[in-house]
């Protein structure tokens, strides 16, 4: 069963007639003058509040990256996600782009932390405060289990260590050059 935004083979031949694809900016520019305000030589779609660019073609929603990716490559196999390399959602440049595991992707996710200690600092990705001792501590998940990283006297202390830690545990992850 096809998912959601998946791209039939004759609706990506009839986006090949309306649109061309610029492989290094990663943009889908209108060649055929669409409906609307928009005009051939625009960049089709708008990035959503998500991050991600969406494209209207024939009353359906896809995603910027999905028809790039299908137009470059073909399908994605079921178990695969397409990761933006860079954590930029709006990005979809064919080098940024790549077939891994939902559970991989899941690990480049950046979360924005609202997580504060008792003076109100923000506490940064897998770095935690003892209430009772008010040293941090880093933790980070491994196939699915908590691991202790060590205790330490400030967040940024902690923080590196949860970055090494992130690094030799999740190699294929792009997150430690975000941070």
């Amino acid at each position: 069963m096809p998912r959601k935004f998946d791209v039939t083979a004759e609706v990506l031949a009839e986006l090949k007639g309306c649109l061309s694809l610029n492989e290094v900016s990663g943009e889908l520019i209108w060649i055929v003058n669409p409906r609307g305000k928009r005009q051939k030589g625009d960049r089709a779609g708008s990035q959503q509040n998500n991050g991600y660019r969406i494209i209207t073609f024939q009353g359906r929603h896809y995603y910027e990256h999905r028809l790039i990716w299908f137009w470059l490559y073909g399908d994605i196999p079921a178990e695969k996600v397409i990761d933006h390399i860079n954590g930029n959602k709006g990005d979809s440049r064919p080098l940024n782009l790549r077939l891994v595991s939902q559970r991989l992707n899941s690990q480049n996710v950046v979360r924005n932390s609202t997580r504060k200690n008792l003076a109100g600092e923000i506490l940064p990705q897998g770095v935690h405060m003892s209430a009772g001792s008010g040293k941090y501590y880093a933790c980070i998940k491994v196939n699915y289990r908590k691991k202790h990283l060590g205790t330490f006297d400030s967040s940024e202390e902690a923080h590196i260590a949860y970055l090494r830690a992130k690094s030799l545990s999740h190699p294929a992850s792009t997150i430690e050059r975000l941070l």
